[in-house]
């Protein structure tokens, strides 16, 4: 009776993932600021968009840094038939754009170009016309 209730024997050495995943060279520590995550986020996510243009070859088409897409000449049918993106790409161009309005008004607060009260009321008036703002509804999922 006893051998029946008795636990089989457990490993003594206990591996933890996480601090062998911390060990290795791709998973760091750093400490960040959350407006310079944000101003990476806003790089990164226009390297990824532009990746995405010159992927398909559409060196006419420019994204500047506000998230705009603009032909830099005037298109003929067949580029404008080869340079249409989908939803995803324009959703993620919208929220990406959102991001980086919000970010930069942090970033005016933080060099001091604008007072703690502007910066709050800019905030409040981005959030509060997002439609306006960006035009993330023309690409929702349906």
């Amino acid at each position: 009776l006893n051998q029946l209730h008795s636990r089989p024997p457990t490993r003594k050495n206990k591996k933890y993932l996480f601090r062998s995943l911390k060990s290795t060279k791709f998973f760091q520590c750093t400490e960040l600021d959350w407006v310079e995550v944000g101003l990476q986020v806003c790089r990164q996510g226009h390297n990824m968009l532009n990746l995405l243009i010159n992927r398909k070859q559409l060196n006419y088409l420019h994204l500047d840094y506000n998230f705009n897409l603009k032909p830099t000449k005037t298109l003929t049918t067949k580029e404008r038939k080869k340079s249409r993106f989908g939803n995803a790409f324009h959703l993620t161009r919208e929220i990406l754009r959102l991001t980086k309005l919000i970010v930069d008004s942090h970033v005016q607060y933080r060099l001091g170009n604008v007072d703690a009260y502007q910066l709050a009321d800019g905030l409040q008036y981005t959030f509060n016309h997002v439609g306006q703002l960006t035009g993330m509804y023309r690409y929702k999922y349906r």
